[in-house]
C-alpha cells in the first residue's frame, strides 16, 4: 500500500547548484550511466543531465571512503561549502570523498535515495581502484542531506523495501550492499512531523499532497533498527532552521536500538554554517570531535 502511494514520476530536471559546479579537480561518475530504464517507470531512472558522483581523490588513501550529500531542502545542493569544501577537509585526512549530486524537487522519493545508493555501491564497485577498503564506505551529510544520509543508513534493510518501489532497478543492487559503514549528519533533517519538522524538506521530497502516514513514515527516527548504521551527529542550540530536536530524536532512536551513536549539541551556530570554525564560518568546528570518533572506529589509519 505505502509503495504504491510513493511511486513517482521520476521527472529529468536536473538539481540547482550553488557555489558552482562538485566535480572541479575530481572524477565523475554518471550514477545511472548505461543503465537501462525498468520497464513501466514514468521517466525512468535519470534523463537530460544526470545525477553524478564526483570523487576527490586524497594523496595517500587509508582506505576509508565517504560520500558526501550537501544540503539545501531537497529543492537545491549547496555543493560548494557543503560539498567541494567537504572533500577537500576528508582529503587531508587521507579519506577518498564522493560529492553526490543527487536529484531534488521537482524529482520525488524514490529519486534521492536511489541516487545515494548507488553512489555507495559505485564507491564500492570502484574501491580497488580508489585504493578504498568496500568495507569501509561511509555517508555523511548536510541538512536534507543529513535526511539523506539518514535514509541510507536505515532504509537498507529487507522490511524498508516497501518504501522503495524501484530497490531492485540497480542493477548492482544484487552484488553490492547499499549499507553505509558509518554516517555523519550534521544539523540534519530527521522528522517530518511535530514542532521541530523541516516541512519545506517534506514538501519537496514527497510532494505537496502527501500524507501524514508518509510524513511519519520518512521520519526516520522511526526507521531506526539494529541494523541501523553507527552514527555521527551534529546540532547547535542556535540553528532555528532546524532545531537540534531532529538530531536528538535520531540518537534517541540509535541508543534505544543498541546502535553506536554519538551526539554533539553546540551553543552557537545557525543553520548551514558547513564546516564551521574549521573555515572561518562562525558556528561549531565539530571536525576535530569528528576525526577522533572516526579515529576510534579505525576509519583513518594508524
Amino acid at each position: 500500500m505505502i509503495a504504491a502511494a510513493l511511486l513517482p514520476a521520476l521527472l529529468l530536471a536536473p538539481p540547482v547548484e550553488l557555489m558552482g559546479n562538485p566535480a572541479e579537480n575530481a572524477v565523475v561518475l554518471p550514477l545511472w550511466d548505461a543503465v537501462e530504464v525498468p520497464e513501466g517507470i514514468p521517466a525512468g531512472l535519470a534523463g537530460g543531465e544526470a545525477p553524478t558522483l564526483s570523487i576527490h581523490k586524497p594523496e595517500t588513501p587509508n582506505g576509508t571512503a565517504i560520500v558526501v550529500c550537501p544540503g539545501g531542502g531537497y529543492g537545491t545542493l549547496a555543493t560548494g561549502h557543503e560539498g567541494k569544501e567537504v572533500a577537500a577537509w576528508l582529503n587531508s585526512k587521507g579519506i577518498t570523498a564522493g560529492v553526490l549530486r543527487y536529484r531534488v524537487s521537482p524529482n520525488r522519493h524514490p529519486a534521492p535515495l536511489l541516487d545515494v545508493q548507488r553512489g555507495i555501491r559505485l564507491m564500492r564497485k570502484h574501491a580497488k581502484e580508489y585504493g578504498v577498503d568496500p568495507a569501509k564506505v561511509g555517508v555523511l551529510g548536510f541538512s536534507a542531506g543529513g535526511h539523506l544520509a539518514a535514509s541510507a543508513a536505515t532504509l537498507h534493510t529487507d522490511e524498508a523495501r516497501e518504501l522503495n518501489p524501484l530497490a531492485d532497478a540497480d542493477p548492482l543492487a544484487e552484488a553490492v550492499s547499499a549499507r553505509p559503514d558509518f554516517a555523519v549528519m550534521i544539523y540534519p533533517v530527521i522528522t517530518f512531523t511535530g514542532d521541530v519538522a523541516h516541512r519545506g524538506s517534506a514538501r519537496n521530497l514527497l510532494g505537496p499532497d502527501a500524507t501524514d502516514e508518509q510524513y511519519e513514515t520518512f521520519s526516520l527516527q522511526n526507521r531506526v533498527t539494529a541494523e541501523t548504521s553507527p552514527s555521527f551527529l551534529v546540532a547547535t542550540n542556535e540553528d532555528a532552521g532546524v532545531p537540534p530536536e531532529n538530531s536528538v530524536l535520531f540518537w534517541q532512536a540509535c541508543r534505544a536500538a543498541g546502535v553506536p551513536a554519538e551526539l554533539h549539541v553546540y551553543q552557537n551556530g545557525r543553520h548551514g554554517f558547513g564546516l564551521g570554525d574549521a573555515k572561518g564560518r562562525g558556528g561549531p568546528d565539530w571536525t576535530g570531535a569528528c576525526e577522533k570518533w572516526m579515529q576510534g572506529r579505525g576509519l583513518l589509519g594508524e
